[in-house]
């Protein structure tokens, strides 16, 4: 004998998969392109999967969200430190001695390129 259905009360011999309970083949959820279910679910479950998917979304949006804004004040943090005016002399003064220490480094080598040429002319 068929046990009737926990939602409408016909007789099925299906059971819900995730609950265990009798479910006739009208109150199953029927397999489409988007929820690609082929076996036996009850509305019910069905239904509170996609609650619970829809509650898990939310959440990561919500963290999405106060992590965008974290991310966006540590940017305006940051910004207003790299404009700040003590912070650009010393950015302005380090490249002049990068520069310096560029020009001494090309002179230095000017000067080794020099003294091999006078002493390979002295050579021949």
């Amino acid at each position: 004998m068929s046990e009737p259905c926990h939602m409408c009360g016909k007789p099925t011999d299906c059971y819900c998969r995730q609950c265990g309970r009798p479910v006739c083949e009208d109150c199953t959820v029927a397999m489409t392109i988007h929820n690609q279910i082929d076996y036996d679910l009850c509305q019910e479950c069905h239904d509170g999967n996609e609650s619970e998917m829809a509650m898990i979304d939310y959440k990561l949006k919500q963290e999405q969200e106060e992590a965008d804004k974290e991310r966006k004040r540590k940017n305006a943090l940051a910004r207003e430190r790299y404009r700040r005016p003590e912070n650009v002399e010393k950015r302005r003064l380090a490249k002049e001695e990068r520069e310096k220490e560029r020009a001494e480094s090309y002179l230095q080598g000017l000067r080794v390129v020099a003294k091999v040429l006078s002493n390979w002319r002295g050579l021949t």
